[in-house]
């Protein structure tokens, strides 16, 4: 009896960053356990002749590049489907403190790159209504699995310390200060009301002008997402802060700090905006507007009411774990990569000359055209973006340095 063929699926990604974990690793670890199909995942780095040859499916998360829309033409060229999953508005991204991310995706060879992988994937897999009409206007393949959570990952977390303090706490990667231009306020204002009776914590970003206060704690920002998320458990936080600026490109965002937050037991505050339109109002969380007073009533009443806090907190956990498991995304993967992929194994011959020149093609475009020195710059920084420890301690290091 011939053994059943599971389907090979191979992940392309850059580092490896919370939208790969969440959105990729866990539903296909999922897949793979429960014996769907194998998966592995390669960087642009990594790409080989044997690793092009190896997949029935491959995944493309995020990434967009030149290299990488020659790369998806060879897995195209071997009969290998493709993905394109993301879960950003990239070719609208507007000006933000984060000026790397925002001249990065503003060059042209880039914006160039986004939209040919939005029109030649087989298919496109996004995480918003609002990303499925943007790529639905370049392909007319398109599935929403939406962000779910990895509630395995909370086995073993202690339940936190009880304080006497009410924590306020925010989780996010750091360049929010445009994000932050109301809630700064509120919080100061708030810490002069309540004094040491409230305590804030924050992950990954902290204000500026908030930095040096004794009533403030910051930890760096965890490239870990498992770490992370685990840390988050057991922050022993009674409010969370998910402010999000009022600007096109992030209305694509997903609510997935409101999935969280109610998956650690944290009472959030959200903007009041489309990515969160669905956390029902004084029920699954507080929405406000972006003004710093609205900020600092919506903070306040979550402090001042502890019944409205559990509330929330219980409610908003019941609802999460009920309906956004990670088993949900799994279960969507399977059903996309099951439109796509053929019933038998076979497929056509392959052209080997013409395989290598194109993947001559592909390493010139991912190392540039530079050589020597600059070539080797180029190899060297590129190691550093494949390994999660390495990058998470130099941004550390850059963090400190810059830190006025």
């Amino acid at each position: 009896m011939r053994p059943v063929h599971r389907p090979r699926l191979l992940l392309v990604t850059g580092p490896i960053i919370a939208s790969t974990q969440i959105r990729c690793a866990f539903p296909f670890t999922l897949l793979t356990e429960s014996g769907v199909l194998e998966w592995r995942r390669t960087s642009l780095a990594e790409v080989s002749s044997q690793s092009v040859r190896w997949p029935d499916v491959a995944v493309f998360n995020r990434i967009a590049t030149p290299a990488t829309v020659e790369l998806l033409a060879i897995f195209q060229g071997l009969g290998v489907k493709t993905v394109y999953e993301l879960d950003d508005d990239f070719l609208n991204i507007e000006d933000s403190s984060n000026l790397r991310l925002y001249r990065h995706y503003r060059r042209p060879e880039v914006r160039r790159a986004v939209a040919r992988m939005l029109r030649r994937a087989d298919v496109l897999v996004v995480s918003t209504d609002r990303l499925a009409r943007l790529a639905g206007s370049y392909n007319g393949h398109v599935r929403k699995i939406e962000n779910c959570v990895n509630f395995d990952l909370l086995t073993g977390v202690a339940p936190p310390v009880p304080v006497k303090e009410v924590v306020i706490g925010f989780a996010g990667t750091p360049h929010r200060e445009r994000d932050f231009q109301f809630v700064t306020p509120a919080l100061e204002r708030l810490l002069s009301r309540y004094g040491d009776k409230v305590k804030l914590h924050f992950m990954g970003f902290v204000p500026e002008t908030l930095a040096d206060r004794p009533e403030v704690v910051f930890e760096d920002f965890r490239l870990d997402y498992s770490a992370f998320f685990r840390r988050l458990a057991s922050s022993g936080w009674h409010v969370g802060l998910a402010p999000l600026e009022d600007c096109e490109s992030k209305f694509a965002k997903s609510d997935v700090k409101f999935k969280e937050y109610a998956a650690c037991r944290i009472a959030g505050v959200y903007s009041d905006v489309p990515p969160y339109q669905g956390v029902i109002d004084s029920q699954l969380g507080l929405r406000v507007r972006n003004e710093a007073d609205d900020w600092y009533e919506a903070i306040r009443r979550l402090v001042d009411d502890r019944d409205l806090t559990d509330g929330i907190t219980a409610r908003a956990f019941a609802h999460v774990r009920r309906n956004w498991g990670m088993e949900r995304a799994a279960m969507e993967w399977q059903a996309v990569l099951g439109e796509i992929l053929p019933a038998s194994e076979t497929r056509g011959a392959v052209d080997d000359r013409a395989m290598e020149g194109s993947l001559a093609r592909f390493e010139r475009l991912r190392d540039g055209r530079t050589t020597g020195p600059g070539r080797l710059l180029q190899v060297v920084k590129r190691r550093v973006q494949d390994s999660p420890r390495l990058y998470g301690l130099l941004r550390g290091i850059k963090h400190r340095l810059l830190k006025p």
